[in-house]
């Protein structure tokens, strides 16, 4: 299909198609790789969108029909050259999985070692090249109309087309996987694959091949041994999972999100294996975040809000990114539709409301109130909501806010003065939190040395 023909489809489409949540998504899967990509992007985004065109895109599924192996073996010749025959002992010709940009398939090194090899396929770069020159066209030609600019959709792309360009480069993706390696190499209980840099280039990443179940396989042997008490459960070895869930809340949260600011986007249930001894290992690095001192501090307050049922600190979070000024009836609202949100989440069934819903509520507020949350931040509570789901799915019953009290304690301990006991610093920042007038601006609540905070010493 030619440029012109594909600008002429790519228009047609998105201007004739029908205006329900169902329809666009449709629309975008019809359009291909680039629009589901987008439509993923979108349905984490509902501060743009209306929240059940959001929830309905999230059901968008990036899974492509794999690629004839013919191609895929050229593509590894032509990038590792001549000697793929001393590299490779064998590569499976079936794939493991095919998405829109890449295929993955397992194979055994010359040394015997078992990897996997992810593939960018043929020609994609191309295809999607081609889609995002014609929305910038788009983008640039509509920006003249006020209505489009007041739609935050120039933004959206904007981003979009910084995180797809990314994630074309499998090289960018083993640089994020080493650097994540690094940053989790004291967490004991925590894996990442070894990456074969001098196996790896722009088209194609190695990496060692983990052994493992993983969650998505743990969740469908639940339905498929219709089990309703997980201690029923046959796996090939045992699983402590509220050990587990724990684990990943440290890992992610307040590791990754709240101490180094860099963290996996995306851990979804195929992305997470568990292994033996109640070890995780974290695989595919394509989506990845970076939080500046600001959105820590904004991430921060958002999760402690969240697990002390307290609404007038995320009022002030929500008041610091709007881009206009709240006006005293906006900020009653908001608070009110806040409070009835965290005190069901507290007060109530765990099956009537969850921390995942109120996230995407607390988002949804964005397009009412002009309150537009960062890409990094975004993904912080996106991957937060996804711990959740997972926890709510292997440990019923029990509510993730009071697997996160305990971490957060150690966490505000370890980031506050080190003179001082726990209790006494936890008391001190519920205190902290109680009174807004303590609180300040936000961007300077975190110091290049922490969590700036004054605690008074007692009677001598």
């Amino acid at each position: 299909m030619g440029n012109l023909k594909r600008f002429f489809f790519i228009v047609y489409r998105l201007i004739s198609f029908k205006k329900t949540p169902v329809g666009l998504r449709s629309t975008f899967e019809d359009l291909g790789p680039t629009f589901i990509k987008l439509g993923q992007l979108l349905a984490s985004r509902p501060d743009f969108i209306p929240k059940e065109y959001a929830e309905e895109l999230r059901k968008l599924l990036d899974q492509e029909r794999s690629v004839s192996f013919t191609l895929i073996e050229k593509t590894i010749r032509e990038e590792l050259g001549s000697n793929v025959d001393d590299i490779f002992r064998e590569i499976d010709p079936v794939p493991v999985s095919s998405a829109s940009i890449g295929q993955v398939h397992e194979a055994i090194l010359d040394s015997g070692e078992k990897v996997i090899v992810k593939v960018r396929k043929p020609g994609i770069e191309l295809v999607i090249g081609q889609d995002i020159k014609i929305l910038r066209f788009l983008m640039n030609f509509l920006r003249r109309f006020n209505s489009f600019r007041d739609l935050g959709v120039e933004k959206i792309l904007k981003e979009f087309f910084w995180w797809i360009e990314k994630e074309l480069d499998l090289r960018m993706e083993m640089e994020r996987g080493q650097t994540l390696t690094n940053n989790l190499k004291d967490l004991a209980f925590i894996k990442i694959p070894k990456m074969y840099k001098q196996y790896s280039t722009e088209k194609i990443l190695v990496a060692e091949y983990v052994e493992g179940i993983t969650v998505n396989e743990v969740l469908n042997e639940i339905k498929k041994q219709n089990i309703t008490d997980l201690k029923d459960l046959k796996l090939p070895f045992p699983i402590d999972f509220p050990k587990v869930i724990s684990e990943m809340i440290e890992c992610y949260i307040f590791k990754q999100i709240l101490t180094d600011g860099f963290f996996h986007g995306d851990p979804h249930p195929a992305n997470l294996i568990l292994l033996p001894k109640n070890r995780i290992a974290l695989v595919d690095f394509g989506i990845m975040a970076v939080l500046d001192k600001s959105e820590h501090a904004e991430v921060l307050m958002v999760i402690l809000s969240i697990i002390e049922d307290d609404p007038k600190i995320l009022l002030h979070v929500l008041t610091s990114i709007a881009e206009k000024e709240l006006t005293r009836k906006d900020e009653l609202e908001i608070t009110d539709s806040l409070s009835e949100e965290l005190h069901r989440l507290h007060g109530g069934s765990l099956k009537d409301a969850n921390i995942g819903d109120l996230i995407l509520n607390i988002l949804s507020l964005g397009r009412k109130y002009n309150l537009h949350w960062s890409p990094g931040i975004v993904l912080g509570m996106r991957a937060v909501a996804l711990i959740e789901g997972i926890g709510i799915r292997l440990t019923p019953g029990n509510s993730v806010v009071n697997y996160i009290k305990p971490h957060m304690r150690t966490y505000l301990a370890g980031e506050a003065m080190r003179n001082f006991s726990e209790e006494e610093i936890y008391k001190k920042v519920l205190d902290f939190m109680e009174f807004g007038k303590h609180l300040g601006d936000l961007k300077e609540i975190i110091t290049d040395k922490g969590i700036k905070m004054v605690v008074e010493n007692g009677p001598k």
